[in-house]
């Protein structure tokens, strides 16, 4: 409902009774979601803090799946940051341990944030292979959301090479996938 405040407040309340009951997994989903408060609010500075102490106690409990995910967050602040270094290390992190985990999504995920690296830095035929790798993992899985998403970043790269047509092919797959979901942010 967008009541920010009210979500942070009653996440630390959430926070409060997860460290009482000493249950270190909920603690770091809570840590998780304060987190991304912190961010949507731009208390960039807080959010870091905040994921990093969710990833370290899901680095102490053996939480991968945890850990991948903190360090994606990590990796797009870092990112929006335009702290290259950062983003790159986080994902390529990130993407290891879901590698070594079979998570399908995460590694999905951590090929489209890498390419998003490489197409910030002008590296426009790697981007492509990130893209491909992530839409391939993504048609398996059915995650129509990345799919399109894929489409769309690969025609970005096309149209940037100057391959008008077939940019607009991957532009128009991506379109339909989101007319179909009616994904009114993917459609804009």
């Amino acid at each position: 409902q967008r009541d920010i405040p009210k979500a942070l407040k009653l996440l630390q309340e959430s926070l409060k009774i997860e460290e009482k009951l000493g249950n270190k997994k909920g603690v770091a989903g809570s840590l998780n979601n304060v987190a991304s408060i912190y961010y949507k609010q731009g208390d960039v500075q807080q959010a870091l803090e905040t994921y990093y102490n969710c990833l370290k106690i899901q680095d102490e409990i053996g939480d991968q799946y945890g850990s991948a995910t903190s360090l994606l967050n990590i990796g797009v602040i870092y990112d929006d940051q335009n702290e290259i270094p950062k983003a790159w290390d986080c994902y390529q992190k990130s993407l290891k341990i879901n590698q070594a985990i079979g998570n399908k999504q995460g590694i999905a995920t951590a090929f489209v944030n890498l390419g998003g690296i490489c197409d910030k830095q002008g590296n426009i035929l790697e981007a492509q292979e990130y893209y491909k790798q992530s839409l391939k993992i993504q048609e398996e899985i059915g995650d129509l959301h990345g799919v399109a998403t894929s489409l769309n970043n690969l025609g970005h790269e096309l149209s940037r090479l100057n391959k008008t047509d077939e940019a607009f092919e991957y532009y128009h797959k991506s379109l339909a996938i989101y007319e179909e979901t009616q994904d009114k942010e993917g459609l804009s």
